[in-house]
């Protein structure tokens, strides 16, 4: 029979990074809000506004699925306690 370690504090460490993570990962827009002026074009102007709202949403998603995932590593060093403990009180 082998035996299976779960390291539940690296579990959970792993969740707080994941997390940290999303809270950081947004889209800096500062081309877009200064092509206006500086390209002098509006339609260029405005593909890079169009551009950068695109980049917003997708950078968005990927921190709420960050976000709902981040928690999974955790969780699944509580469910592994949670096995552990029940199996240490049956034998």
């Amino acid at each position: 029979m082998s035996d299976l370690h779960v390291d539940g504090s690296r579990l959970r460490e792993v969740s707080a990074r994941i997390v940290s993570a999303a809270s950081s990962l947004r889209f800096n827009g500062v081309l877009s809000v200064r092509a206006g002026g500086v390209l002098g074009s509006p339609e260029v102007a405005s593909a890079l506004r169009d551009g950068a709202v695109q980049q917003d949403a997708r950078a968005g998603a990927v921190a709420d699925a960050l976000q709902a995932v981040g928690g999974s590593p955790a969780q699944a060093a509580a469910s592994f306690a949670e096995a552990d403990a029940g199996l240490a009180r049956v034998f």
